[in-house]
């Protein structure tokens, strides 16, 4: 039930909100410099809501082809089917960490990357936002 409610809602909110941000992103820069914030607070995050909303609709639709291409078929466990969902999931947190990135200033510093080169892991997050999901 959710994601008939969910995805629409995407669609709709990025249909909408990609176009309009040739007209909101520069007003909201202005209201920006008007209130003293001269670092493009709303402007930036604008950006980053429309950025984080159209990642996730192709996200969707990129899991949708996948699932039609290997579970319809009995082979979502398959080792193709684990390399292209793997992909995905690298594209996902690339992407949402570019965004971070630009209009967040997010930067992920790693102290000690040969941990993570030592096998498997368990992970215990409260997942509260996009930015929880992509923390190492």
């Amino acid at each position: 039930m959710r994601r008939t409610i969910s995805i629409p809602g995407v669609i709709l909110l990025v249909a909408v909100a990609l176009p309009l941000t040739v007209v909101v992103a520069p007003i909201l820069g202005i209201i920006d410099q008007l209130r003293g914030h001269r670092r493009f607070k709303l402007a930036r995050i604008w950006l980053l809501a429309v950025g984080a909303a159209s990642n996730e609709l192709v996200g969707a639709a990129w899991g949708s082809l996948l699932w039609v291409r290997f579970g319809l078929i009995g082979r979502i466990r398959s080792e193709r089917s684990m390399a292209a969902h793997t992909t995905l999931q690298r594209w996902w947190v690339r992407a949402h960490l570019r965004n971070f990135r630009r209009f967040a200033g997010l930067h992920l510093v790693l102290d000690d990357l040969d941990l993570a080169h030592k096998g498997n892991a368990v992970v215990i997050a409260r997942h509260a936002s996009h930015a929880d999901a992509v923390l190492p």
